[in-house]
């Protein structure tokens, strides 16, 4: 049995949704609590809910999970690990892609695992510190789809949609 486990400065991610959680709550009461609100106000407010909504739906949700991979089984749990688990046989799976992220350090993969034409687990080498040991037991379990070009919008498109 393989279980995912996080990369200790991950937890910067919990700590600035709690932090950004907190402003959104002091610009809600800034704008909410007076009778006349201004354009720069309500941009503001917008930009704090999309950036909790990504933190929270996209990062805790759909990043940061749990995944424990059993001889024929994968179960993932979002949100850290404190989420609902949802259990698949390995041979629901049509296989798994790799995708490489763009960043400042460098560039991260990240593996997913289809399913019916969908991604349905996302391994992620910036969050999960023993990746490489995953991705190798999966290699072995299931047929490797190639690779896909990373895009933004379609980034977008998981996180919302």
């Amino acid at each position: 049995m393989f279980k995912t486990s996080f990369r200790l400065w991950f937890f910067l991610v919990i700590i600035l949704t709690i932090i950004w959680t907190g402003c959104l709550y002091s610009v809600c009461m800034m704008v909410f609590g007076r009778s006349n609100v201004d354009l720069f106000e309500m941009l503001m407010l917008c930009f704090f809910v999309f950036v909790w909504l990504w933190l929270f739906f996209g990062e805790l949700r759909t990043k940061a999970i749990l995944v424990t991979l059993e001889s024929e089984t994968i179960s993932k749990r979002s949100f850290l690990g404190l989420g609902p688990e949802k259990k698949y046989s390995l041979h629901e799976f049509e296989g798994f892609s790799t995708c490489s992220i763009p960043a400042k350090g460098g560039e991260y993969e990240y593996l997913y695992l289809i399913k019916n034409g969908k991604k349905v687990i996302k391994l992620s080498e910036f969050y999960h510190s023993n990746y490489d040991q995953i991705k190798e037991e999966i290699r072995q379990r299931l047929k490797s789809l190639g690779t896909v070009k990373f895009s933004y919008i379609s980034e977008f498109k998981e996180i919302f949609m």
